[in-house]
């Protein structure tokens, strides 16, 4: 039994870890679309074609969702797993 309590603990400590990568990853992916938003704006401003840009913030967004469906699955596997006690 304390091996299993041991194996226990340290998935948990692994899967919090991985939470709180993701928060980061989710954080960064938010900060890299209000910069391209920004730029875009900029671009329009400027007269200056957009579509590259466009696509762009499609696939950073697209990249955000992803990261948001892995945070979730790892919110999913620490429920799972039985409590320290």
């Amino acid at each position: 039994m304390p091996r299993d309590r041991e194996w226990n603990v340290l998935q948990r400590e692994r899967e919090q870890q991985a939470l709180s990568m993701a928060d980061e990853h989710l954080d960064a992916g938010r900060a890299r679309i209000r910069r391209q938003v920004a730029l875009l704006r900029d671009l329009r401003a400027s007269g200056h074609d957009t579509a590259q840009a466009v696509r762009l913030l499609a696939l950073l967004r697209d990249s955000v969702a992803v990261e948001r469906e892995h945070r979730h699955l790892i919110q999913i596997r620490l429920a799972t797993l039985p409590a320290d006690d």
